[in-house]
């Protein structure tokens, strides 16, 4: 209801033409350009977000590290994240690469980073192959993050460039906010089942030592958390038609 109110009023504002500026003019909603855009800042947003607390989390939580050995394994999602960016854009403004190929390439990248991230083995283990997955995911991520921005002003009307940057920004947390709470409520329903069938298995005594009983309810915790990084791998792909609105002939360029 809050969207449908707000669609309305902003397309109220934008065909009055008057002194009151609109936040999200309805231009927006009539360019496909720019909502193409928007859609894939607000896919992105949830997998590059997300991926920065619930990584941490699950070093935490099923690998028993501290706070800061788990933020120094994050330490390749984020440092490529920036490599991506630098590159992709090096890409796009010198090698005059249409950036749709750019964003497409990026959001596989994340694609493929965040369904390995998500099949890892349900183990307490800390497995070193997580660096690799997480320089693919991150450098994916870095891909499109910049990039997107960079291209606004190429497909908008001059006096909507300094409003498009700001519902862009709004836009990427905005989808970050949305997948927060899909994958909550994935994670929740993955884990609570499990856990009560766990809790009544040990009530049973079928659980001796309490080693074990403490591996059992991390693996149950890894699972759920590898069913959050296949969402955000949804959310990565779903990226991809979202770019296509991009498409055009002759091909934008940054």
């Amino acid at each position: 209801m809050s969207w449908m109110l707000l669609i309305i009023w902003e397309r109220h504002v934008t065909l009055a033409d008057g002194i009151r500026e609109p936040v999200l003019p309805w231009r927006f909603f009539t360019q496909r350009y720019i909502g193409g855009i928007l859609l894939c800042l607000m896919f992105l947003g949830g997998p590059f977000v997300i991926s920065v607390y619930q990584l941490p989390q699950r070093f935490q939580t099923v690998n028993g590290l501290t706070g800061l050995e788990a933020g120094v394994r994050l330490i390749p999602f984020t440092l490529l994240a920036p490599v991506g960016t630098g590159i992709a854009a090096s890409v796009a403004g010198r090698l005059k690469v249409p950036p749709i190929y750019i964003i497409i390439i990026g959001a596989l990248f994340q694609v493929i980073g965040f369904t390995l991230l998500g099949t890892l083995p349900t183990t307490t283990e800390f497995l070193p192959r997580i660096y690799g997955f997480e320089i693919i995911a991150g450098f994916g991520c870095g891909m499109n993050l910049a990039l997107l921005f960079v291209i606004i002003p190429g497909v908008v009307e001059a006096r909507d460039q300094a409003v498009a940057m700001g519902a862009a920004s709004q836009f990427r947390m905005m989808g970050s906010a949305i997948a927060a709470a899909i994958v909550t409520s994935v994670y929740n329903g993955y884990t609570q089942p499990r856990l009560e069938n766990a809790s009544i298995r040990l009530g049973m005594g079928l659980v001796n030592t309490t080693a074990d009983k403490d591996v059992i309810m991390r693996e149950i915790y890894a699972g759920g958390y590898n069913q959050q990084l296949l969402v955000l791998a949804a959310f990565a792909a779903a990226q991809i038609p979202a770019a296509m609105l991009l498409w055009k002939t002759p091909q934008i360029k940054a």
